[in-house]
């Protein structure tokens, strides 16, 4: 009973051990979690910023997500995953990805869908602990998608459809200091393909950025700097809950849930929980559930989406059903449905934007030929480092059986014992605890519960065994060792596994290539390729001191007329700092 006590409690102490620092102070009571979702210190907050206002299908977003969180939070160990959402008025979400926070924020691009209605759209941004309080508090920014295929567009371009102004929305109390970054470049007039510079100097201590500064430079009417964000305070805020649900991703990706007993319906209180990801880069990690049946595992910075498989092997013989929290928000919003109109100025850019896209999209793959090869993955290392022996199965004569081999060829570190009707596998080493718990056994990576359905597998379909024969603690489980078996094909040598298991598919960090920009002075091979992008140039993170002025270059594209760029920052009050200036292409 004192070691599950100490097992149920330990979510709640890690935090109180994080909070006990000289930047945090926890109170003894009321209690943690009532003190947590109460105070106004772990109340996270962010802005969100996107390279321009109006997009085609296809192309991509870039964002600069501000953190505007208690400096106290920030410097202490708490969020570090952001989440991004694509939404429609409705609440519909057309593209979800997990990005790195940091302190200062987070940057990166999502893809709008091919397929995306023409329409106005949010993006939102919020964290996991976000989600204890109310959906009115994540980030949201209002965008315009437009798909150069809808017979909607075309009616909407239409030149005798009645101009309207843009959107009304309410922004809030958002103080906007304009011109207080200033900015020039070299000339006002550049041929394409030619170098522009720069200059931007920051401004005093009394207006700082302390998170530096973004950089946008795109045609005029593709942005509007006048619509920063919206403002929620009309609505009533959702109570404030008495626990904490989701607590912060302190290092990475989390994935939770809960383990319930099916036909009672209550939790299966200190269950094992055993999660893979299959397929490859294989990973294991296992977890003992808390009194309330819940789970959590902490994954590595993978950015793909992966294959998991998860089984629990309760205490008791009653069949039990895994609940796995949705990994973004569910959490409905009364957004404002704007309907889509565009200014005039908008008009004018919006056939342009979606030319330019399908001419990009087409001239994509003679690009990525000219580009340098991508660097070849370093080899892969199991979870388990190096084993202690490992024994390829044709190097040895046939046996019928596994259970035969590890007779033969494994004693004395690896041993078969039978009690009644069932054979378990015991571990051998030089540390004495090795015998007080069982073995983590491991087919393709998949954990396997019954040694018998190991044991009967014919060697035939086995490639190789590793094994680790001392005491291996895995997530806040502890195993007398581990023996990893790998078939030929890698499909588990066809053993049944068990009811109380499932598939399924999980998004990491979202896949990001890195974001450059052409270079054309010394670089004549793709001349002949065709440069119409429609952000010339994207900086999520520019920085300098009080005062100082800093220099950036980027090229010209052979995309002529108006350009504007734009600078902008926010104070740790939550003002925004905007600068900007425009040259021309010809």
């Amino acid at each position: 009973m004192i070691r599950n006590r100490i097992i149920w409690i330990l979510p709640i102490l890690i935090i109180r051990g994080l909070l006990s620092s000289s930047s945090f102070i926890v109170a003894q009571k009321p209690g943690p979690d009532s003190l947590l979702l109460k105070s106004d210190l772990y109340r996270e907050k962010f802005h969100l910023f996107t390279d321009r206002n109006i997009y085609a299908t296809g192309e991509k977003i870039f964002f600069r997500a501000f953190n505007l969180s208690d400096p106290a939070l920030k410097k202490g160990p708490w969020s570090t995953v952001i989440y991004i959402e694509l939404l429609d008025a409705a609440n519909n979400s057309h593209s979800n990805s997990k990005f790195h926070l940091e302190k200062w924020g987070a940057s990166g691009y999502i893809t709008v869908p091919a397929n995306l209605p023409t329409g106005n759209y949010y993006i939102r941004a919020y964290t996991k602990w976000m989600r204890n309080f109310s959906p009115y508090e994540y980030a949201y920014s209002l965008i315009t998608i437009i798909n150069p295929f809808s017979e909607e567009t075309n009616d909407i371009l239409n030149p005798e459809v009645k101009e309207d102004s843009t959107p009304h929305l309410n922004t809030g109390e958002i103080m906007v200091i304009k011109d207080i970054v200033k900015c020039s470049t070299s000339q006002e007039d550049y041929k394409k393909r030619k170098k522009v510079t720069l200059n931007i100097k920051i401004p005093y201590k009394e207006w700082i950025s302390p998170d530096g500064y973004c950089v946008s430079v795109i045609k005029s009417g593709a942005i509007n700097s006048n619509m920063y964000g919206l403002n929620f305070s009309n609505f009533k805020e959702h109570e404030i809950p008495s626990e904490i649900k989701f607590y912060p991703e302190m290092k990475g990706i989390s994935l939770s849930g809960s383990i319930i007993k099916k036909d009672l319906n209550i939790p299966s209180a200190y269950s094992e929980v055993h999660l893979s990801a299959l397929g490859e880069n294989p990973y294991y990690i296992g977890y003992l559930t808390e009194q309330q049946g819940r789970f959590l595992f902490s994954l590595p910075d993978w950015h793909e989406s992966r294959n998991f498989y998860i089984a629990v092997e309760a205490k008791d013989e009653d069949p039990v059903e895994i609940l796995i929290d949705n990994d973004f928000s569910t959490d409905l919003v009364n957004l404002p449905g704007i309907p889509f109109t565009l200014s005039g100025e908008e008009k004018n850019i919006a056939p342009e934007i979606m030319f330019n896209m399908q001419l990009d999209k087409a001239y994509k793959h003679a690009r990525d030929l000219t580009a340098d090869s991508a660097m070849v993955n370093p080899q892969y290392n199991f979870f388990y480092g190096n084993p202690t022996f490992t024994l390829k199965t044709g190097d040895y004569v046939k046996l019928p059986t596994l259970e035969e081999f590890f007779h033969e060829l494994m004693m004395p570190s690896v041993s078969v014992t039978k009690r009644k009707d069932r054979s378990d596998i015991v571990m051998k080493g030089n540390n004495p605890d090795i015998a007080f718990y069982k073995p983590l056994l491991l087919l393709d990576f998949v954990p396997v519960f019954n040694a018998d359905n190991l044991l009967k597998i014919s060697p035939e379909y086995i490639r190789q065994i590793e094994v680790i024969n001392s005491t291996y603690v895995r997530g806040n489980m502890c195993f007398g060792g581990i023996i990893s078996v790998f078939s030929h094909k890698g499909d588990v040598a066809g053993i049944d596994l068990p009811e109380n298991s499932i598939f399924f598919d999980f998004k990491t960090y979202e896949p990001q290539d890195e974001i450059t920009f052409p270079d054309y002075s010394d670089s004549p091979a793709n001349k002949r390729i065709p440069d119409f992008r429609n952000t010339m140039y994207w900086n999520p993170d520019l920085r300098g001191s009080p005062g100082e002025t800093i220099s950036c270059e980027f090229f010209t594209s052979d995309n002529t007329g108006e350009y504007i760029i734009l600078i902008r920052g926010i104070t740790e009050q939550g003002s925004i700092l905007e600068g900007h200036c425009s040259f021309i292409v010809e």
